[in-house]
């Protein structure tokens, strides 16, 4: 796809997801964390970066957390933008199979429904707690009730306010440079196209992975083909 199609405002963005939905595009969505924070990219198709979004929270917990509040705000972009059709990653294999295998028995318990903060007429009917093992097991126990907060904010999001009954998380390692250089930036940002093509660093990692090479002027000129 070409530049103008990516958007440099949330408008256009917001109208060219639209289109892309239409027909069936399938978006790719990474989510990645690290001691320094988290980080959140929307690629299309033909894996072309077009919104890129870090965050570097206030309080330290651990890099498990971060990652987890990446996968918590990437599913919320999904639901901002109507994106409905994504194949989504994250960097960590561990977080991979603890939320596949808490999304995988989350009705399999007997654990009666429980109250919705967020919807008080509407219970929730999956448990995200019998399977608090797993944290322990990583590690994780001091941070157990965090953890839980976004397992049970994710679940909520994919199944109860969007429906995303294919829900689905892979593990890559494609994402890790970018997030370590925007984490270690120390700035809450968010970047479309042109702010990308303007930070040389963050253009030269993403489109390497795109075009196998990473100079911007590399970059323009493969684009201008």
């Amino acid at each position: 796809m070409c530049r103008e199609e990516w958007g440099t405002t949330e408008e256009e963005t917001t109208s060219f997801i639209k289109d892309a939905n239409a027909c069936f595009h399938r978006f790719k969505i990474e989510a990645c964390g690290s001691y320094q924070g988290y980080a959140v990219i929307i690629r299309d198709k033909e894996r072309n970066p077009f919104l890129v979004i870090s965050r570097v929270p206030e309080d330290y917990v651990s890099p498990f957390y971060n990652e987890l509040q990446g996968v918590s705000l990437a599913l919320k972009l999904a639901m901002k933008h109507r994106i409905f059709h994504f194949f989504f990653y994250c960097i960590s294999e561990d977080l991979c199979e603890y939320v596949k295998l808490s999304w995988a028995y989350k009705r399999r318990c007997d654990c009666p429904p429980r109250d919705n903060p967020r919807n008080p007429e509407k219970k929730l009917d999956y448990c995200v707690r019998c399977l608090a093992y797993s944290i322990y097991e990583m590690g994780e126990e001091s941070n157990a009730d965090k953890i839980l907060f976004h397992i049970d904010e994710i679940f909520n999001d994919a199944l109860e306010r969007q429906g995303y009954p294919w829900f689905d998380l892979w593990a890559t390692e494609r994402s890790a440079k970018v997030v370590h250089h925007l984490a270690k930036s120390g700035l809450d940002q968010e970047m479309r196209i042109n702010e990308i093509e303007e930070d040389e660093k963050i253009a030269e990692i993403l489109y390497k992975e795109v075009y196998g090479h990473g100079s911007l002027q590399e970059v323009m000129l493969q684009m201008k083909k």
